[in-house]
């Protein structure tokens, strides 16, 4: 069983915490290990995103973890990976702020790569300058304590419909997601938080293909 040895030697590296190895290893043994061997394949997407999580990039690893849920059998190892998941659907960091200021980020990073042609960053001063608006007005609505009580949905509500008047608009108007109704039609039912994710990972649709994308999955290394 080649996969096998290349499954072996990414263990090796993960525990030595060589994680860029052990991430090229376990690739390859996901593309060689048998397709029946669910329990195996699944352990495998779960150190993937692990290790993608780790050398920062949540958003490719919290598409692993949500593809090794699929395959999950052991509650156990489920809870695992859904103990990594926060409510709004992206990596929990090691504080509610932090995970809050994360979806507040990537929203409205997102709006404004929205206004962009190319979907991303002039330049570099840009980019920092744009990260410093969003920052700014961050600091200035969590100083709220009222705010800092809210749920989660409360407050995704709240960062949704929060406008930062950007500088070098182009487009007249930004057409926002949230004005798209998801439907599975299998199921006959929308998809919306509180329904579970027609995807089969067995998540909330609100912390799966409908939860906050990770901001690394829209800015490129060079931006």
């Amino acid at each position: 069983m080649e996969w096998l040895e290349n499954y072996n030697k990414a263990f090796l590296n993960y525990s030595g915490n060589n994680l860029k190895r052990a991430l090229s290893e376990f690739r390859v043994a996901l593309d060689k290990c048998p397709a029946d061997a669910t329990d195996v394949s699944s352990d495998i997407m779960y150190h993937i995103g692990d290790c993608l999580v780790r050398l920062s990039h949540p958003g490719a690893g919290l598409t692993f973890w949500k593809a090794a849920l699929r395959y999950i059998s052991d509650e156990r190892e489920a809870m695992k990976i859904l103990e990594k998941i926060n409510s709004y659907g992206m990596v929990k960091r090691l504080t509610d702020y932090e995970d809050d200021y994360n979806a507040f980020k990537s929203i409205q990073l997102k709006r404004f790569l929205k206004t962009k042609i190319s979907m991303s960053f002039s330049n570099l001063t840009e980019k920092e300058m744009i990260i410093s608006l969003i920052d700014k007005q961050f600091q200035e609505l969590y100083q709220d304590s009222k705010f800092q009580i809210l749920s989660c949905s409360s407050k995704l509500e709240i960062f949704r419909s929060f406008k930062i008047v950007f500088p070098f608009i182009v487009k007249d108007e930004i057409k926002e997601s949230s004005n798209i109704i998801f439907y599975d039609f299998s199921r006959k039912i929308r998809l919306k938080a509180g329904v579970t994710c027609s995807c089969g990972s067995g998540l909330d649709y609100s912390m799966c293909c409908g939860s906050i994308p990770e901001f690394d999955m829209f800015l490129s290394d060079t931006n």
